[in-house]
């Protein structure tokens, strides 16, 4: 199955003619939830639909090199999926800035498991949470909700 955007609908309305990789993301992101569920679901995990432009920068990157923009898609206990124009090496180690639904940005420790060319110049990526990370997020699958950072104490 071939989805091309029109010409001009991943423009950024700031410099028309440039792409604006959000927009595209948006775009892609809304074409795989119209071709619905796969037919044999392979994974196990608990995982919930997480959509927010996060940034990973990986242990090899330079001080000065550009952020590492991703897509995500959806939220598991131990990782993330997700979509990026950029490619990534696989078992990099890295860090994920990764916005909270309140607001706040939580920085988790990640390894990059999976990068795979989807169509041409978008990859679809995942990254495993490291072991000490996981005690993090707080995934609930019953109501279909996600809460990502430390969890909050009542007091």
């Amino acid at each position: 199955m071939l989805i091309e955007a029109p010409d001009n609908v991943c423009d950024d309305p700031a410099s028309p003619g440039k792409r604006d990789p959000a927009i595209e993301a948006k775009f892609i992101l809304s074409a795989l939830d119209a071709a619905g569920p796969l037919a044999v679901e392979r994974r196990s995990a608990c995982r919930v639909r997480y959509r927010v432009e996060a940034v990973l920068r990986l242990n090899i990157d330079l001080p000065q090199d550009v952020p590492r923009r991703v897509y995500t898609r959806d939220l598991t206990p131990s990782g993330l999926g997700f979509i990026s124009p950029v490619w990534f090496p696989l078992s990099c180690g890295g860090t994920l800035h990764l916005p909270a639904p309140g607001g706040s940005v939580d920085t988790i420790p990640c390894k990059v498991i999976r990068r795979q060319e989807m169509i041409q110049g978008w990859f679809d990526g995942a990254v495993s949470f490291k072991e000490t990370s996981k005690k993090r997020l707080e995934i609930r699958c019953g109501p279909k909700s996600v809460m990502v950072g430390p969890p909050t104490v009542d007091t």
